[in-house]
């Protein structure tokens, strides 16, 4: 995963068996290259590494998981007492503040 500074290129959204190209609601855009195993985010000013896990990462790791014929869910957990409780809801249900 790697991140430069800059603006998304004008090409639409696309993904394809190889590679994908998103926008990143920020402007930013995130290419995902399926055979160089590369996740490389362009975005519109500095973030710091955990910004990128969290939202950044979610997008590819989405795409990730379909070209491995897997269902992803954008979700939050918790551990207590050995337990995970897991929180879902819609974008901005608080999902990451509870």
């Amino acid at each position: 995963m790697s991140a430069v500074i800059g603006e998304a290129a004008a090409e639409p959204e696309r993904v394809e068996d190889d590679r994908a190209e998103l926008r990143l609601r920020s402007g930013g855009q995130i290419v995902i290259d399926r055979r160089a195993q590369t996740v490389r985010y362009r975005v519109p000013h500095a973030v710091r590494a955990d910004e990128l896990v969290h939202p950044y990462l979610a997008p590819a790791a989405a795409v990730i998981n379909r070209w491995q014929g897997r269902e992803s869910i954008h979700a939050g957990a918790f551990a207590v007492d050995g337990r995970a409780v897991g929180v879902v809801g819609t974008r901005e249900a608080g999902k990451s503040s509870t």
